[in-house]
C-alpha cells in the first residue's frame, strides 16, 4: 500500500471514532459481590482500549501534519494497538468468567431482593458492555471501510484475534444470566420478568460481538 494511501486513510481517521470512546459511566453503586468482579473486568478493558484508541488517532494525525510517519510504521501502530486491545479483552474475559462460575454458589440461599438487586445491576453491567464493544466495532468498520478491500494482512489478522477476544469477554454473560434466572423463586413473577430481560439484552451483546 502506498504512503499516500495511507496518509488518506489518516485524513478520514481524524473525523472518525477513537476506538473506544468515553462512555457515561453508568451508576452501579450499591452493586453486590457478584457484579464487582464484573464491572471491575468491564472498566479495566474500557481504559486499555479507551488509551489506545487515543494513541492510535494521535499518532495518524501526526503523519497527516508532518509526513513523518512511514506505512510500515503506521501499520506496524495500528497492530500493536488491535493486539493490546484484544489482550485487555481476553484477560478481562478470563475475569468474568470466573465470576460467572462463582454465581450459582454465591447466589444459592439468597433473597429475593438480593437477586433483584443482582439483576438489576447486571442488567447495567451488560449495557456497558454494548457500549464498548459497539465503540470498537465502530473503529473496526472504519478500518475495514477506508482500507476498501487493501487491508493489510497484518491489521487483517489483529482484527479477526480481536473478534475472537470479544467473543471470549461476553461469552461469560450468558451464564452470569442464567445463573442469575436460575437463582429466582418460579413464584416471583417480577423477578422472571427481569431475569428474562437481562437474557434478552446479553443474546444482544452476543450478537454483536459476532458482526465485529
Amino acid at each position: 500500500m502506498k504512503f499516500l494511501q495511507i496518509l488518506s486513510i489518516a485524513s478520514v481517521a481524524l473525523a472518525a471514532p477513537a476506538l473506544v470512546q468515553e462512555q457515561e459511566t453508568t451508576d452501579l453503586a450499591g452493586r453486590g459481590i457478584l457484579i464487582d468482579g464484573v464491572t471491575a473486568a468491564i472498566g479495566t478493558v474500557r481504559t486499555t482500549a479507551t488509551a489506545n484508541g487515543a494513541i492510535l488517532q494521535g499518532t495518524l494525525a501526526e503523519a497527516v501534519a508532518n509526513h513523518t510517519q512511514t506505512t510500515q510504521k503506521i501499520v506496524a501502530m495500528v497492530v500493536a494497538n488491535l493486539r493490546d486491545t484484544a489482550a485487555a479483552f481476553q484477560a478481562s474475559a478470563a475475569k468474568l468468567t470466573q465470576s460467572a462460575q462463582t454465581a450459582a454458589a454465591a447466589l444459592q440461599g439468597s433473597t429475593s431482593n438480593t437477586i433483584m438487586q443482582e439483576i438489576t445491576q447486571a442488567r447495567l453491567a451488560v449495557n456497558q458492555a454494548q457500549d464498548l464493544v459497539n465503540s470498537v466495532k465502530a473503529t473496526v468498520t472504519f478500518l475495514t471501510n477506508t482500507y476498501k478491500g487493501n487491508l493489510d494482512a497484518a491489521i487483517s489478522a489483529e482484527i479477526q484475534a480481536l473478534q475472537t477476544a470479544i467473543a471470549a469477554f461476553t461469552g461469560p454473560f450468558t451464564t452470569l444470566a442464567d445463573s442469575l434466572k436460575a437463582a429466582v423463586n418460579p413464584t416471583d413473577i417480577q423477578a422472571l420478568i427481569k431475569a428474562g430481560i437481562l437474557q434478552g439484552v446479553v443474546d444482544i451483546l452476543n450478537t454483536l460481538s459476532i458482526i465485529i
